[in-house]
């Protein structure tokens, strides 16, 4: 966009390419494997009682045996959830 702006390309140069990456983003959502565990977790368990888990967890007041019962999660899986959350908002 930024070369079409500064007229280093013309308007049918731009969209050639512009459209060739649409093509490309959707050839490669038409061929990927599925989806993001981290990204569709949120979902699934619910962002708010997600952060009142970890918050209870933190706080001394839910044992991790328990909140990897409620979520759904272990371990790894759990801290990773938890810093990915974070990284989203």
């Amino acid at each position: 966009r930024r070369a079409l702006d500064l007229g280093k390309i013309t308007k049918v140069e731009f969209f050639e390419y512009y459209n060739a990456l649409k093509i490309d983003e959707l050839f490669n959502k038409m061929n990927s494997n599925g989806g993001n565990y981290y990204l569709s977790a949120p979902y699934r368990v619910g962002r708010s009682f997600a952060y009142h888990i970890e918050n209870a967890v933190k706080s001394g007041q839910l044992l991790y045996r328990d909140a990897f019962k409620l979520t759904g999660m272990s371990g790894r899986t759990f801290d990773k959830f938890f810093t990915k959350l974070h990284e989203i908002k």
